[in-house]
């Protein structure tokens, strides 16, 4: 009895999360900005600098001829402003302080809303407890580090996924634009992660191919594969080529980047504690997230 007395709990209050999910996305968004406006400063390791970069930037609009003696801006397109001159909005109009605060909270709603459209874009027809999933990632370390261009095109990267998963089946003029404006977003907050992006679109596009074949539903024509491939193509490849462009101008700064090393067993133990997601203390925080790691791959 008490089995089942605790079954109908479980089962009531998993029907009140699904049917009120706005008001809890709501209540949880809530809670996730609030740190942000308990102190006046918000600690990262790159704040300060993008914040002083923001304000480098207002000066060159302004014409502020002081800056221009050792400032300019760069003639590469550099898949890294977003979040600089997202930042200088921000900064045009408020104190340094009060712009980052605005702008952290901007991107916590961006990648609550993003992740949340990707989900019902998937799941169309029924709302569903993975849109929680994301709480936990907003405040990953490279967030905390300071890495604000890298933490928006992740935004993008969800929302572009899910704008094609959304429109996939009429990708036509007007979803090639907004889809290409999408992609283009996430390559000009983030050279890298456009790089992922193409990784795993290209993963799901073959995956999603293999799939019909293999279950037997009515494929596409080769005229009809063509064509989807063709129009994808299209609205990609501006981001492509000054993806291309920005990597050859980087390259020529320094030939000689390199990759940290790292062993295999090291490798393991960071994705097994998901270590992305420590902020500052890695001997306090990591424990939580072992358990995180076997929730999220036993949901998988």
């Amino acid at each position: 009895m008490k089995a089942e007395k605790l079954q109908v709990r479980v089962d009531t209050l998993y029907g009140a999360v699904i049917r009120n999910e706005t008001w809890v996305t709501a209540l949880l968004l809530l809670i996730s900005v609030l740190p942000l406006w308990i102190f006046k400063y918000v600690p990262s390791l790159d704040g300060p600098q993008h914040l002083y970069n923001s304000n480098v930037i207002i000066q060159l609009l302004r014409g502020s001829e002081i800056f221009r003696e050792f400032f300019r801006i760069n003639e590469v397109v550099v898949g890294y402003w977003t979040g600089h001159f997202a930042l200088s909005f921000f900064n045009l109009f408020l104190p340094a302080w009060l712009a980052e605060k605005m702008f952290l909270t901007a991107y916590v709603f961006g990648m609550v809303f993003s992740f949340r459209y990707l989900v019902r874009s998937i799941y169309p027809e029924r709302q569903n407890l993975l849109v929680y999933l994301i709480f936990p990632f907003v405040f990953h370390s490279y967030l905390l580090m300071g890495y604000y261009s890298f933490s928006i095109a992740v935004i993008f990267f969800f929302w572009a996924f899910g704008y094609y998963i959304t429109y996939s089946q009429h990708f036509r003029g007007k979803e090639m634009i907004l889809f290409g404006i999408l992609v283009l977003g996430v390559f000009l907050s983030h050279g890298l992660v456009f790089l992922f992006f193409g990784a795993a679109f290209l993963v799901y596009k073959v995956a999603t191919i293999l799939f019909s074949i293999v279950t037997g539903e009515k494929g596409v024509s080769a005229k009809e594969l063509f064509g989807q491939l063709w129009r994808l193509a299209v609205s990609i490849m501006p981001a492509f080529f000054l993806w291309v462009f920005y990597i050859r101008a980087v390259m020529e700064i320094n030939p000689s980047v390199r990759a940290a090393a790292y062993y295999k067993m090291e490798l393991v133990r960071f994705l097994l504690r998901i270590r992305q997601l420590v902020g500052f203390n890695h001997e306090m925080e990591s424990p939580a997230y072992y358990v995180l790691f076997s929730l999220l791959a036993l949901l998988s």
